[in-house]
């Protein structure tokens, strides 16, 4: 199967699970059998749902080390170097970030510095990303480890938090192993 319908299959179930889950809050968000309202709710969602957004390739972690995005007369910037985060495919912060970076290097008559401030800035996070990807989409103790970490996230307000602070940017992904052992072992509070 090719990785844009295997992508697309996946995202769909996800996105038919979630809809099913907010009709019966006991549904399984990843259980593909039927029950009576699926027919109804599926052609809604066929008949409103839309495509918009292109996949971007996330890096494999070996090409962080021999990525080069300046050269004499160019400086390649966001998706244009790969700088999305693997995971999330989010883009937009290192595309700012990237233009911020080459923008300091240029006016400081010293553009090409900006190979080695982004690698100091976030090229370890995004490096660190692209090793851990595999592990994001693929099994953890039986399930798909998103499936997991939202199980452990409703059941303990430590791993909660620290998957609320990665979504929003306020938690890397180096030393997210490390926290979210800690806070496992923290006892939860109310």
């Amino acid at each position: 199967m090719p990785l844009n319908k295997a992508l697309d299959d996946l995202l769909w179930q996800f996105m038919f699970g979630y809809y099913r889950q907010r009709e019966g809050s006991r549904a399984n968000i990843w259980k593909s059998s039927q029950t009576p309202g699926d027919v109804s709710l599926e052609k809604n969602l066929r008949a409103s749902a839309e495509r918009y957004a292109a996949r971007i390739p996330g890096l494999a972690d070996q090409t962080w080390e021999n990525r080069r995005v300046y050269g004499e007369g160019w400086a390649l910037l966001g998706d244009a170097a790969g700088f999305a985060d693997p995971v999330t495919g989010e883009g937009i912060y290192y595309a700012l970030r990237s233009a911020e970076l080459f923008a300091d290097a240029f006016l400081e008559g010293r553009p090409e510095e900006y190979e080695q401030r982004w690698r100091d800035d976030f090229g370890g996070e995004l490096r660190r990303a692209s090793q851990m990807r595999r592990r994001f989409y693929g099994n953890f103790w039986g399930a798909p480890f998103t499936e997991r970490m939202i199980a452990f996230a409703r059941g303990h307000s430590g791993i909660k938090k620290v998957l609320g602070d990665l979504v929003a940017g306020e938690q890397g992904y180096v030393g997210l192993k490390k926290k979210l052992a800690r806070s496992a072992l923290r006892p939860t509070r109310p």
